[in-house]
């Protein structure tokens, strides 16, 4: 990926994404906070949105 070598001791931030069974790490520059969310498909429970695959409803209400 053309990055610099790292030290094996040094620590990063790290999403994981669970997709159909399957886990996925990115590797971030930095993370604002921790929340834990499940995307829900937008074509299945609203209808097709150009653009955008899914969204969550947070705890206070609000859809992200």
């Amino acid at each position: 990926m053309g990055l610099p070598p790292k030290h094996e001791d040094e620590e990063f931030p790290v999403v994981i994404a669970s997709i159909a069974d399957r886990k996925i790490g990115y590797i971030v520059d930095d993370m604002a906070g921790k929340k834990e969310i499940v995307i829900k498909s937008l074509e299945q429970n609203y209808r097709r949105v150009d653009g955008l695959i899914g969204a969550c409803l947070m705890g206070d209400g609000s859809i992200v």
